[in-house]
């Protein structure tokens, strides 16, 4: 038995676990319907069941106190209040977390008697006589307040996928092509180890020995070694090009097993909105679009913190109290809709809400006051003043009224992402964010500075030109290109990243290198010792310490071994708006 039930647990988990996720769906809807219930406890009936099958008893006799709980709500037609909708959803998280620290017959045997005891003046079994006061609890709508918001961080581990579903087609084509790559390997070491090979090196030496003492090499000798040795690197360039494309599409496919659906993690988000709602007395309806969507699984932690910022900041600040709608007209339920779309190799994800909207105005009045702006920009468009609601400090004396945008935005940008706001007061905002679908594997660029390698992520490089010292200009105490009519600011990368080694002997080069970079709406050119070509490099996770030092975005190993620095391009930029470099430093 004990056997029989380890090779069936992984089953079990995998079809518990997808019907703990499909309630917890059920309950947050907000449907009130008879079909809805009926699905309900059909659902709870059959997790009872499972759990009554691997003999786990605590989860069992909770999902079936929550079974009689809808039993009762089916037989009384009536409709679960907001309190029985938490103590259900309070069911489902505990039954998580005893899955996942149990293991096939080792169970936790401790039973959750507070929720049991919460559950049980709203069980109603078959036998059980009916009771006017049971029934009085079930048609009321409690809407009690919370007693405190869950924080970012619990919210963000809400949205964790710790487990993936893979596709068995998937999974045998990498098991193909790993099989391709052992007989690839095969191929190369039988090359590598050919005596035919050892008999050519020591032809080779006896005729450089005859060379050495004075003598004359056989001509035909040598011009047999020099076609077996082409012919040998002719083999071994196609053994390295098969290799190559194996371990290209083994890549790949390894990625396409970390692919997951956007609704993953924004099936969980209308409970996230929910409790955040009722904590503030606000009714709000959540609407989702795009859950189709793919993106690599690790970019679920990467997007679920900016995201929960986004959503409590207009739950909190962006939608209205019932009766401020009933003010302005407008229905008293407020709507919050996120819209996820691909484009190419980037994921948008759009957040709306139909509440207050942002006044640029004030954004415009504070930015000024605080010295982020100049009384001269006031003429700019509404969009460049909402932005303002990222920057750091803007909003000090008052830090909630724009929760976390300056953490999203930093958050993004260590990424390649970006975010964009749009708002009209009284109408509502929406957030616009872009990042990559994918940042496992980065293009990048290959540059020398300062005798150091880097690697400068592809998607920033608008292009490589190459300028004279004297076409070099001075616009506003910073050295700047004329390219094609735009004045471009330029910087040493060695300089920006603290690097110096130069020596003021060093001549005057003749010509500068330069890499013409873009973020959102900024550019600049980084002047670069030598450029080595273009990789596709693996990002490998990075010490915290590393991640602290300004300039650094990740970190990756090459073919021969050697690490290289990817730069976050992002923190670059930033670095350059506060050190000003000159002509005389960049070519001296």
């Amino acid at each position: 038995m004990s056997s029989m039930l380890e090779q069936l647990w992984p089953i079990f988990l995998d079809e518990v676990s997808e019907k703990l996720d499909t309630v917890e769906s059920m309950v947050i809807t907000n449907s009130d319907d008879s079909a809805n219930i009926d699905a309900l406890f059909r659902e709870f009936h059959t997790l009872k069941s499972s759990f009554s099958m691997v003999d786990f008893k605590t989860p069992m006799d909770l999902a079936h106190a929550c079974e009689d709980v809808l039993h009762g709500l089916r037989k009384f037609n009536s409709v679960p209040s907001q309190e029985i909708r938490k103590y259900l959803l309070e069911s489902i998280d505990w039954i998580k977390q005893q899955l996942a620290i149990a293991s096939p017959g080792q169970y936790p045997q401790q039973a959750n008697e507070t929720l049991l005891a919460q559950l049980a003046p709203f069980r109603i079994t078959e036998d059980a006589p009916p009771d006017s006061t049971i029934e009085d609890e079930l048609k009321q709508f409690d809407e009690k307040e919370e007693s405190a918001a869950g924080k970012i961080v619990e919210e963000k581990e809400a949205l964790a996928v710790d487990t993936l579903r893979i596709n068995s087609n998937g999974l045998d084509n990498l098991v193909t092509n790993v099989g391709q790559l052992a007989m690839a390997e095969d191929a190369l070491s039988s090359i590598i180890h050919d005596e035919k090979i050892s008999h050519v090196l020591l032809q080779a030496q006896q005729q450089l020995q005859k060379l050495q003492a004075g003598g004359d090499a056989d001509s035909s000798i040598m011009e047999d070694l020099v076609f077996i040795f082409s012919q040998y690197r002719q083999t071994l360039l196609q053994a390295d090009i098969s290799i190559q494309a194996t371990i290209a599409s083994i890549q790949q496919e390894v990625l396409d097993l970390r692919i997951i659906p956007l609704s993953t993690i924004f099936n969980k988000l209308p409970r996230i909105i929910r409790q955040k709602a009722n904590t503030v007395g606000k009714q709000v309806q959540l609407a989702i679009e795009g859950g189709e969507v793919s993106i690599d699984k690790g970019m679920v932690d990467i997007i679920s913190e900016p995201l929960i910022h986004l959503l409590h900041n207009a739950v909190i600040h962006g939608i209205e109290t019932t009766e401020d709608r009933q003010l302005s007209n407008k229905t008293d339920v407020s709507q919050i809709r996120i819209v996820a779309s691909e484009q190419g190799s980037m994921l948008r994800i759009e957040v709306f809400d139909d509440g207050y909207g942002i006044d640029y105005r004030s954004v415009r009045e504070k930015a000024i006051r605080k010295g982020f702006a100049r009384e001269d920009d006031e003429h700019k468009d509404p969009g460049y003043w909402l932005n303002f609601l990222f920057v750091h400090g803007l909003n000090s004396e008052n830090r909630q009224r724009t929760t976390g945008l300056d953490i999203v935005r930093d958050q993004l940008s260590s990424i390649g992402g970006a975010i964009n706001i749009q708002s009209t007061s009284g109408k509502g905002t929406r957030f616009t964010m872009r990042m990559p679908l994918t940042v496992a594997i980065q293009s990048a660029i290959l540059v020398r500075a300062a005798e150091q390698l880097f690697a400068i992520p592809a998607r920033h490089l608008i292009e490589i030109i190459e300028v004279s010292p004297e076409s070099l200009e001075t616009h506003h105490n910073q050295a700047a290109i004329n390219l094609r009519g735009n004045m471009l600011p330029v910087y040493r990368l060695s300089k920006l990243l603290n690097l110096e080694i130069r020596s003021k002997n060093n001549p005057i080069p003749s010509v500068i290198m330069l890499l013409v970079l873009q973020n959102e709406n900024d550019s600049m050119a980084l002047a670069i010792d030598d450029i080595l070509g273009r990789q596709e490099l693996f990002l490998r996770e990075i010490h915290q310490d590393l991640r602290n030092i300004p300039g650094i975005g990740g970190i990756s190993l090459l073919g021969n071994g050697n690490a290289v620095i990817i730069l976050d391009c992002n923190n670059l930029f930033n670095m350059a708006k506060t050190n000003p470099e000159t002509i005389e430093g960049l070519i001296c």
